[in-house]
């Protein structure tokens, strides 16, 4: 687990710890507009702010916790959840280069229709859902099935390859 420091010197946050994220601009006629910023650096792959946002907003809905409205708080729980998906892109990015990883089609389908399960049953209809997702993340059914299938995806990937370490890791003798 990076923290910190060691996210500073590893090149993924600047070396105060600030949480200042990079603004990506695109010229629009005469003016730029900001469409994203960059949270984080990790290899080849970027994390954007609005993932971490994102991030934000699930955790906020599955622990039924208020989204927290002082700054410093704010601040801790961004950096918690940019640690958090550095962490999961140097998971998925070793887990590329092992090509042992392999993740059945079959197998997120099914992990997919449980969590839409859950998801259903949590809200009751999939009106209900729907209006939610509309109205807390301006998203539709299908939008957030994708990414939550995305989701899925990446955990189980992560989950297969820590399996696969771990079943390959000599015990160490003490």
């Amino acid at each position: 687990l990076l923290l910190g420091g060691a996210m500073a010197s590893a090149g993924l946050l600047p070396a105060s710890g600030d949480l200042q994220a990079q603004e990506i601009r695109i010229p629009q006629g005469a003016q730029d507009q900001v469409v994203d910023r960059i949270a984080a650096v990790v290899g080849d792959s970027v994390i954007f702010m609005t993932q971490v946002e994102e991030g934000i907003i699930r955790r906020t809905v599955t622990t039924g916790q208020p989204m927290p409205t002082d700054p410093e708080v704010l601040q801790a729980l961004r950096r918690e959840v940019v640690e958090e998906l550095v962490n999961e892109q140097l998971l998925l990015q070793a887990a590329a280069r092992d090509t042992t990883v392999v993740v059945p089609e079959e197998r997120i389908e099914s992990t997919l229709r449980m969590a839409w399960d859950d998801e259903l049953s949590r809200w009751g209809t999939e009106a209900a859902l729907r209006a939610e997702l509309e109205r807390s993340q301006g998203m539709t059914v299908a939008q957030y099935r994708a990414q939550l299938r995305e989701q899925i995806r990446r955990g189980l990937t992560v989950q297969t390859y820590v399996q696969s370490r771990s079943r390959e890791a000599r015990p160490v003798a003490v």
